[in-house]
């Protein structure tokens, strides 16, 4: 469980928000040329270019890393681009056969795949009463748990009817993600109104 703990932090430190890891190499670096302009020491300029090249090898490997919290968080932001599209065929294709949801009548005891069929209705029905016009996410918390994770996250959505009745509407989300091979699938979703 620590071990688990540790490397998440890890990653995330290297390959998600590696801020720490850069201010940490700039006040190496701010030591080594304090020494520099001490002693003026050909050795020790050679070593001002270590902290250097560390910082650009953390950047390229963050750069070419894409770990799966940032997988999560970027199919939920797709998924969030299609819904704003209209397009909920795009958005369900990120969507476990075996999905639960607590806004799906009998969601967790009409079958597999019939509750993910009638989240796309649901979808679909609302699209079509209030098509958003924007929609933001933000205050992403992803948990994992071997080849699960649970996401919450706060949705804001936009939606203009044409008449003076435009509206917003705040949620947050609970989304259980499952691993299946390399893809992220939701398998289950709720959310509180107002959040």
């Amino acid at each position: 469980m620590r071990y688990n703990a540790f490397m998440e932090t890890l990653k995330e430190l290297f390959f998600e928000s590696p801020l720490y890891v850069y201010i940490t190499l700039a006040l190496v670096e701010l030591a080594v040329a304090a020494v520099w302009f001490e002693r003026r020491s050909p050795k020790v300029a050679r070593w001002m270019v270590v902290p250097v090249l560390l910082a650009g090898a953390v950047f390229a490997v963050e750069r070419m890393v894409v770990t799966d919290r940032e997988q999560i968080v970027s199919i939920t932001e797709q998924i969030a681009r299609d819904m704003e599209a209209g397009d909920v065929d795009a958005a369900m294709t990120h969507v476990d056969d075996d999905f639960i949801a607590d806004f799906v009548p009998l969601g967790n005891v009409i079958g597999k795949d019939a509750a993910k069929r009638a989240a796309a209705a649901v979808g679909k029905l609302t699209l079509a009463q209030h098509k958003p016009s924007k929609i933001t996410l933000s205050d992403y918390k992803v948990d994992f748990k071997g080849n699960s994770a649970v996401m919450t996250v706060r949705s804001v959505m936009w939606f203009t009817t044409g008449e003076a009745k435009d509206f917003t509407t705040s949620l947050r989300w609970t989304l259980h993600w499952v691993k299946k091979g390399d893809e992220w699938l939701i398998n289950e979703a709720e959310y509180k109104q107002g959040l």
